[in-house]
């Protein structure tokens, strides 16, 4: 039988009954055929060529299954009611349907009501709201129903509820949140809904804990480096205090060297003139003992004398080796207290490399603390 052309808004409502009316009584004189049942009648091959010319994509699903999937989403202009009521005739063959991104309405919905036998339907980026979903209670074998970018909400989810085959549902960026699927997922576990956001919550609140616990780690280790920062400030401070000493410690010990070596230096001079005065004397002394054939009295009392002189050249001599060897005393002190003060530095320096080291270990702590912090503030806001 075919259908009366309707294309006036005003003949809508009148045409979804007859539609209906028509559908449903063969729905129940007609049961559902096979792939290999299915014979088209000269009214579905004229309906297919009708729907063609008003720019549908109509393939048959094989050579050997004759259901067909209809696809407005590559057609030119908006789907308006003419191209979807020339799609009741098919009834019988239409398993798949593509309304995609063509601005259709919820009343134009009620013009593909009667397309009972529908397993897959797209209405993304449709016009569509929750009242749309109403007409889709009679078919009972969708399968996949994808509402992507429409303005459905939890209310029109629940009215999906008595489809009993719907295995796929598509629901992003609708007005679909948390408790519309939960409450959904409830009554139709066995329905996979896309995005899932039980289990997206699920996956964020689990995020959300563990980033507490890397924060509150974080923060641990930050106060363990703040200590070992302030201990190694402690150790660098008295590093320098001990450089410091050791430092006025060698320069009074240098000091000290100077003065022994000056003195060593004068007591060196005063043992070469005694030792240049010896050697006079001694020279006097053989000028007064070949002088003694002449005068021997007067030859003895002269080399009394420069005994006497030689004598105290020789003791004057003797004395001045303790005082080299208390300069070499000295030199050998400086030269440790020299090394001590090298040592004081070695260690300050040491200390300050320390110190810098762990400054940065804490700015890098002190980034991946602030990091982790706006990571954690982020995922609150968004499981908010």
């Amino acid at each position: 039988m075919r259908l009366p052309h309707i294309s006036h808004a005003s003949s809508l409502k009148h045409f979804s009954l007859f539609l209906m009316t028509v559908l449903l009584c063969s729905a129940m004189s007609l049961p559902m055929l096979s792939a290999e049942e299915i014979t088209v009648t000269p009214e579905e091959e004229a309906a297919i060529a009708k729907a063609r010319e008003l720019g549908a994509h109509v393939l048959e699903l094989s050579q050997e299954d004759k259901h067909l999937e209809v696809a407005y989403h590559l057609s030119d202009g908006d789907v308006t009611n003419e191209r979807l009521e020339a799609l009741a005739p098919l009834s019988r063959l239409i398993v798949h349907l593509n309304l995609r991104n063509k601005g259709v309405t919820d009343e134009q919905l009620a013009l593909i009501s009667g397309l009972v036998n529908l397993k897959k339907l797209h209405l993304e980026k449709t016009a569509i709201t929750d009242a749309g979903l109403d007409h889709l209670q009679n078919m009972k074998g969708l399968e996949y129903l994808n509402l992507y970018g429409t303005k459905v909400t939890n209310a029109g989810l629940s009215k999906l509820n008595g489809l009993d085959s719907l295995n796929k549902l598509y629901i992003w960026q609708t007005e679909v949140n948390y408790d519309g699927v939960k409450q959904f997922k409830e009554a139709n576990p066995e329905v996979a809904i896309i995005p899932d956001l039980v289990v997206e919550r699920e996956k964020l609140m689990a995020k959300i804990e563990t980033t507490k616990t890397e924060k509150a780690a974080a923060e641990q280790k930050l106060a363990e480096n703040t200590k070992q920062v302030e201990a190694a400030q402690t150790s660098l401070t008295t590093a320098q205090q001990e450089a410091e000493a050791t430092a006025k410690t060698s320069a009074a010990k240098a000091e000290e060297n100077k003065a022994a070596t000056e003195a060593a230096a004068a007591a060196k001079a005063a043992a070469d003139e005694a030792i240049k005065a010896a050697e006079a004397a001694q020279k006097q002394a053989e000028e007064a003992a070949q002088a003694a054939i002449a005068a021997i009295h007067k030859a003895q009392e002269t080399a009394k004398a420069a005994a006497l002189t030689a004598l105290k050249a020789e003791n004057e001599k003797t004395a001045s080796a303790p005082k080299q060897e208390v300069a070499q005393k000295l030199q050998a002190e400086a030269a440790a207290a020299q090394k001590a003060s090298d040592d004081a530095k070695a260690k300050a320096e040491a200390a300050a490399k320390q110190v810098e080291e762990l400054k940065k270990q804490t700015e890098e702590l002190k980034k991946q603390l602030e990091s982790t912090t706006k990571s954690l503030e982020e995922l609150s806001a968004k499981a908010g």
